[in-house]
Protein backbone atom coordinates (compact mmCIF):
# COMPACT_ATOMS: atom_id res chain seq x y z
CA UNK A 1 0.00 0.00 0.00
CA UNK A 2 1.26 3.88 -0.66
CA UNK A 3 1.95 5.89 2.04
CA UNK A 4 1.02 9.42 1.65
CA UNK A 5 3.32 11.69 4.01
CA UNK A 6 1.50 14.04 5.90
CA UNK A 7 3.73 17.46 4.88
CA UNK A 8 3.80 16.88 1.45
CA UNK A 9 0.70 19.61 0.50
CA UNK A 10 1.84 21.89 3.44
CA UNK A 11 5.19 22.05 2.10
CA UNK A 12 4.59 22.19 -1.48
CA UNK A 13 1.35 25.41 -0.64
CA UNK A 14 4.81 26.92 1.31
CA UNK A 15 7.56 26.30 -1.41
CA UNK A 16 5.35 28.37 -4.20
CA UNK A 17 5.19 31.06 -1.86
CA UNK A 18 8.72 31.06 -0.55
CA UNK A 19 9.66 30.91 -4.57
CA UNK A 20 7.93 34.32 -5.11
CA UNK A 21 9.79 36.36 -2.35
CA UNK A 22 13.11 34.37 -1.79
CA UNK A 23 16.05 35.19 -3.98
CA UNK A 24 18.53 32.20 -5.28
CA UNK A 25 20.83 31.01 -3.84
CA UNK A 26 20.13 32.46 -0.54
CA UNK A 27 21.35 31.70 2.94
CA UNK A 28 18.74 30.98 4.73
CA UNK A 29 18.00 30.71 8.68
CA UNK A 30 14.76 28.74 9.10
CA UNK A 31 13.66 28.83 12.94
CA UNK A 32 11.63 26.45 13.87
CA UNK A 33 12.71 23.52 11.61
CA UNK A 34 10.76 20.56 12.90
CA UNK A 35 11.99 17.72 11.63
CA UNK A 36 13.29 19.72 8.30
CA UNK A 37 11.15 18.47 5.71
CA UNK A 38 11.08 22.05 4.73
CA UNK A 39 14.89 22.73 5.08
CA UNK A 40 15.60 19.62 2.99
CA UNK A 41 13.08 21.01 0.07
CA UNK A 42 15.30 24.52 0.02
CA UNK A 43 18.52 22.82 0.30
CA UNK A 44 17.67 20.78 -2.97
CA UNK A 45 16.77 24.13 -4.67
CA UNK A 46 20.14 25.19 -4.34
CA UNK A 47 20.20 27.51 -0.66
CA UNK A 48 22.23 26.91 1.64
CA UNK A 49 20.26 26.54 5.02
CA UNK A 50 20.78 26.50 8.54
CA UNK A 51 17.96 25.11 10.37
CA UNK A 52 17.35 25.70 13.81
CA UNK A 53 15.03 24.18 16.33
CA UNK A 54 14.81 23.92 19.94
CA UNK A 55 14.02 20.46 20.03
CA UNK A 56 17.24 17.47 19.79
CA UNK A 57 14.66 14.62 18.56
CA UNK A 58 13.42 17.26 15.68
CA UNK A 59 17.11 18.46 14.95
CA UNK A 60 18.24 15.11 14.64
CA UNK A 61 15.61 14.00 12.43
CA UNK A 62 16.34 17.04 10.24
CA UNK A 63 20.01 16.16 10.15
CA UNK A 64 19.07 12.48 9.06
CA UNK A 65 17.71 14.36 6.08
CA UNK A 66 20.72 15.76 5.53
CA UNK A 67 20.13 19.01 6.67
CA UNK A 68 22.34 21.59 8.45
CA UNK A 69 20.32 21.73 11.58
CA UNK A 70 20.98 22.82 14.98
CA UNK A 71 19.46 22.65 18.43
CA UNK A 72 19.08 26.02 20.26
CA UNK A 73 17.05 29.07 20.95
CA UNK A 74 16.86 31.18 18.73
CA UNK A 75 16.60 34.64 20.79
CA UNK A 76 20.48 33.21 21.88
CA UNK A 77 21.40 32.46 18.40
CA UNK A 78 24.53 34.01 17.00
CA UNK A 79 25.65 33.30 13.38
CA UNK A 80 27.54 35.31 11.12
CA UNK A 81 24.51 37.52 8.33
CA UNK A 82 22.22 35.71 6.61
CA UNK A 83 20.15 36.59 3.36
CA UNK A 84 17.04 35.73 5.01
CA UNK A 85 15.71 35.03 8.45
CA UNK A 86 12.46 32.30 8.02
CA UNK A 87 9.87 31.92 10.44
CA UNK A 88 8.09 28.70 9.48
CA UNK A 89 4.80 29.01 11.84
CA UNK A 90 7.51 29.73 14.84
CA UNK A 91 7.15 33.19 15.42
CA UNK A 92 4.00 33.46 16.97
CA UNK A 93 5.48 30.82 19.90
CA UNK A 94 8.51 33.28 20.69
CA UNK A 95 7.85 34.68 24.28
CA UNK A 96 9.32 38.44 23.23
CA UNK A 97 8.27 39.01 19.88
CA UNK A 98 10.59 42.53 20.20
CA UNK A 99 13.61 40.11 21.26
CA UNK A 100 12.75 37.81 18.28
CA UNK A 101 12.59 41.18 15.62
CA UNK A 102 15.83 42.30 17.13
CA UNK A 103 17.54 38.85 16.96
CA UNK A 104 16.28 38.78 13.28
CA UNK A 105 17.58 42.27 12.46
CA UNK A 106 21.20 41.11 14.39
CA UNK A 107 21.34 38.08 12.05
CA UNK A 108 20.58 39.66 8.63
CA UNK A 109 22.73 42.18 6.48
CA UNK A 110 21.57 45.23 5.17
CA UNK A 111 18.64 44.34 2.72
CA UNK A 112 18.21 41.01 4.20
CA UNK A 113 14.80 39.37 4.90
CA UNK A 114 12.51 38.66 7.48
CA UNK A 115 10.00 35.51 6.04
CA UNK A 116 7.06 34.93 8.58
CA UNK A 117 4.83 32.23 7.38
CA UNK A 118 2.38 32.13 10.69
CA UNK A 119 -1.39 31.73 11.52
CA UNK A 120 -3.55 34.45 12.52
CA UNK A 121 -5.53 32.83 15.05
CA UNK A 122 -7.42 36.33 15.60
CA UNK A 123 -9.12 36.19 12.51
CA UNK A 124 -11.17 32.94 13.10
CA UNK A 125 -15.14 33.98 12.99
CA UNK A 126 -18.10 32.15 13.95
CA UNK A 127 -19.17 30.58 10.44
CA UNK A 128 -15.35 29.49 9.55
CA UNK A 129 -15.15 27.98 12.79
CA UNK A 130 -18.06 26.10 12.02
CA UNK A 131 -17.52 25.17 9.01
CA UNK A 132 -13.70 23.63 10.41
CA UNK A 133 -15.40 21.68 12.92
CA UNK A 134 -18.29 20.41 10.76
CA UNK A 135 -15.76 19.29 8.53
CA UNK A 136 -13.51 17.41 11.11
CA UNK A 137 -16.59 15.73 12.09
CA UNK A 138 -17.46 14.40 9.02
CA UNK A 139 -13.58 13.14 8.58
CA UNK A 140 -13.57 11.66 11.85
CA UNK A 141 -17.19 9.92 11.04
CA UNK A 142 -15.48 8.41 7.81
CA UNK A 143 -12.57 6.67 9.63
CA UNK A 144 -10.42 9.10 7.58
CA UNK A 145 -8.90 11.03 11.05
CA UNK A 146 -8.63 9.93 14.67
CA UNK A 147 -11.35 11.20 16.83
CA UNK A 148 -10.01 13.78 18.86
CA UNK A 149 -10.41 12.84 22.21
CA UNK A 150 -10.30 16.08 23.71
CA UNK A 151 -13.66 17.26 22.18
CA UNK A 152 -15.97 19.77 23.90
CA UNK A 153 -19.41 19.99 22.12
CA UNK A 154 -20.89 22.05 25.09
CA UNK A 155 -20.07 25.11 23.64
CA UNK A 156 -20.02 26.99 20.22
CA UNK A 157 -17.56 26.56 17.48
CA UNK A 158 -15.63 30.08 17.85
CA UNK A 159 -15.64 29.27 21.68
CA UNK A 160 -14.11 26.21 21.19
CA UNK A 161 -11.58 27.74 18.71
CA UNK A 162 -10.48 30.54 21.37
CA UNK A 163 -10.62 27.60 24.22
CA UNK A 164 -8.17 24.99 22.38
CA UNK A 165 -5.87 27.90 21.04
CA UNK A 166 -5.52 29.48 24.67
CA UNK A 167 -1.94 29.21 25.03
CA UNK A 168 0.80 31.65 26.40
CA UNK A 169 2.34 32.79 24.78
CA UNK A 170 0.17 32.59 21.25
CA UNK A 171 0.52 35.77 19.10
CA UNK A 172 -1.77 37.39 17.26
CA UNK A 173 -0.99 38.05 13.38
CA UNK A 174 -1.34 41.46 13.81
CA UNK A 175 1.02 41.49 16.49
CA UNK A 176 3.10 40.15 14.86
CA UNK A 177 3.34 42.59 11.72
CA UNK A 178 3.55 45.39 13.52
CA UNK A 179 6.76 43.81 16.07
CA UNK A 180 8.51 43.51 12.46
CA UNK A 181 7.35 46.49 11.07
CA UNK A 182 9.03 48.61 14.00
CA UNK A 183 12.04 47.21 12.70
CA UNK A 184 12.07 46.52 9.04
CA UNK A 185 10.39 47.77 6.00
CA UNK A 186 7.50 45.84 5.47
CA UNK A 187 6.65 44.73 1.71
CA UNK A 188 4.71 42.08 1.62
CA UNK A 189 1.79 40.79 3.60
CA UNK A 190 -0.85 38.42 2.61
CA UNK A 191 -3.59 36.29 3.82
CA UNK A 192 -3.65 32.68 2.96
CA UNK A 193 -5.86 29.09 3.39
CA UNK A 194 -4.34 27.43 7.01
CA UNK A 195 -6.82 25.01 8.20
CA UNK A 196 -6.52 22.47 5.53
CA UNK A 197 -2.77 22.16 7.54
CA UNK A 198 -4.52 20.40 10.33
CA UNK A 199 -6.32 18.08 8.12
CA UNK A 200 -2.60 16.75 6.86
CA UNK A 201 -1.22 16.42 9.91
CA UNK A 202 -3.84 13.97 11.03
CA UNK A 203 -5.12 12.45 7.96
CA UNK A 204 -4.56 8.97 7.06
CA UNK A 205 -1.55 7.84 5.06
CA UNK A 206 -2.16 6.43 1.62
CA UNK A 207 -3.73 7.41 -1.74
CA UNK A 208 -7.06 8.26 -0.09
CA UNK A 209 -5.74 10.25 2.42
CA UNK A 210 -3.88 12.51 -0.28
CA UNK A 211 -6.53 12.76 -2.13
CA UNK A 212 -9.33 14.39 0.74
CA UNK A 213 -6.05 16.42 1.91
CA UNK A 214 -5.97 17.91 -1.63
CA UNK A 215 -10.26 18.49 -1.64
CA UNK A 216 -9.63 20.11 1.46
CA UNK A 217 -7.05 22.30 0.71
CA UNK A 218 -9.03 23.10 -3.00
CA UNK A 219 -12.11 23.92 -1.12
CA UNK A 220 -10.81 26.17 1.68
CA UNK A 221 -8.98 28.00 -1.11
CA UNK A 222 -11.96 28.31 -2.97
CA UNK A 223 -14.08 29.80 0.17
CA UNK A 224 -11.21 32.14 1.28
CA UNK A 225 -11.11 33.59 -2.65
CA UNK A 226 -14.85 34.37 -2.34
CA UNK A 227 -15.38 35.71 1.14
CA UNK A 228 -17.12 32.90 2.52
CA UNK A 229 -14.65 31.88 4.76
CA UNK A 230 -12.00 34.26 6.60
CA UNK A 231 -8.44 33.35 5.19
CA UNK A 232 -6.12 31.93 8.87
CA UNK A 233 -3.07 32.07 7.26
CA UNK A 234 -1.05 35.06 7.07
CA UNK A 235 2.19 36.13 5.45
CA UNK A 236 4.75 38.41 5.90
CA UNK A 237 7.83 39.88 3.93
CA UNK A 238 10.26 42.62 5.38
CA UNK A 239 13.47 43.70 4.54
CA UNK A 240 16.16 45.05 6.70
CA UNK A 241 17.03 49.21 6.23
CA UNK A 242 20.01 49.33 4.76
Amino acid sequence: MSTFPPDVLPIEHTLRFLDRVLPQRSRVLEVGCGRGALAARLQARGLEVTALDISPEAVAAARALGVHAVAGDFLEFVAEPFDAVLFSRSLHHIASLPRAVDRAHALLGPGGLVIAEEFAVERMDRQTARWFYELRSLLEAAGLLAPDSGESLAIGPLERWFAEHDENPLHAAEDMLVAIGSRFEVERAEDAPYLYRWVCDRIEAGDRGARVAQWVFELESLRVEENSLRAIGRRMVARRRA
